[in-house]
């Protein structure tokens, strides 16, 4: 059985090939003799062979083994602790106490005496400003705003992105 054919194939057991085909072993050494041939014992034991891949052994015998769970691991959804977070977030702002507050409008009205000129004035209130507005684009051009760019109607404040955004505006609303 240490044959092998010209592709590097083994051969295989006569009867394994007796058993598939439906043979009689019996009738088949009796029509080999008719021909003079013998057919070796070796080729009448019938050979099992394992498929696939060997299962591991465990060196250990008392310890019992958790199989895990086959395939890829399921992903884990952050949104929920992402909208954890925002919520306490937002929950600690919106119970800031006074004092903190009063120590904001403090902190800015001591930037604004610092400030020389409007420009840096308005620039100095933009973050106060910015808070109370939920308008983040302009909506001309629709690129984020300028704070200091801005158009007042009716004791409301319009936010664009430049001066000539504010201008075409301004000639719409006319």
């Amino acid at each position: 059985m240490e044959y092998r054919d010209p592709k590097g194939k083994q051969t295989t057991c006569f009867a394994n090939v007796a058993e598939k085909m439906g043979i009689d072993i019996v009738k088949a050494k009796e029509e080999a003799a008719k021909l003079g041939w013998e057919i070796p014992e070796e080729q009448l034991v019938k050979v099992v062979k394992k498929r696939g891949r060997p299962a591991k052994e465990s060196g250990k015998g008392d310890e019992v083994v958790v199989k895990r769970k086959r395939g890829r691991k399921k992903k884990v959804s952050v949104m929920a602790d992402q909208i954890a977070d925002l919520v306490e977030a937002a929950s600690q702002e919106v119970h800031a106490t006074d004092e903190e507050k009063e120590a904001e409008v403090e902190e800015m009205k001591k930037k604004a005496a610092e400030a020389k000129d409007d420009a840096q004035l308005e620039l100095v209130f933009t973050n106060f400003d910015k808070g109370f507005t939920t308008q983040t684009t302009c909506p001309i051009a629709k690129k984020p705003i300028n704070p200091v760019c801005f158009s007042e109607k009716d004791g409301k404040k319009t936010f664009f992105c430049c001066g000539k955004c504010k201008a075409a505006f301004d000639k719409k609303s006319e």
